[in-house]
């Protein structure tokens, strides 16, 4: 069952929750690359830019575990012969995105989203529950809370994998 809505009247203007909705809305419009860019452009060209995408900017579970970026090596070994492990034993080869930040990358991957019934999912859920919370423990409160927990999702992820 999928919720539409809640009886709950609010006392306040729920503005992180519509700001958040925003913000992930608009990335994922705005920044992640969409499925295909024209029509001229291939759908392997169109995974390509999504995988670099992904690459440049979501937590990626080995990266967090060590604290750098994949290598060329890892990358291959993951994406090209879809091993499950992306942490290699000795991982050689110069790193793909040496300037990555992979702590900014865990604040990242809260707002990015893998398709529209993703995104349109996940902002359903956070109308009808965020806007309860924030009214319920206060704005600040309720963007600390949103980001902690975004945070434990992404630790889960990472020990997950």
């Amino acid at each position: 069952m999928i919720p539409l809505s809640d009886h709950n009247p609010l006392q306040r203007l729920p503005i992180v929750t519509i700001g958040l909705i925003v913000a992930c809305v608009w990335i994922f419009v705005a920044v992640q690359p969409a499925k295909s860019a024209s029509p001229l452009e291939t759908t392997r060209d169109a995974q390509v830019r999504e995988l670099e995408f992904t690459i440049d900017y979501a937590a990626v579970p080995c990266e967090v575990t060590r604290q750098k970026p994949l290598t060329e090596n890892e990358f291959r070994a993951v994406y090209e012969a879809q091993l499950s492990d992306q942490c290699l034993a000795h991982p050689a080869g110069k790193a793909i995105d040496p300037n990555k930040h992979i702590y900014l990358a865990i604040f990242y991957s809260m707002f990015l989203h893998g398709g529209w019934l993703h995104l349109g999912g996940n902002m359903l859920f956070l109308w009808i529950f965020g806007n309860n919370v924030e009214d319920r423990i206060g704005r600040f409160r309720y963007l600390l809370f949103y980001l902690a927990a975004g945070f434990l999702a992404t630790l889960g992820h990472v020990i997950a994998q």
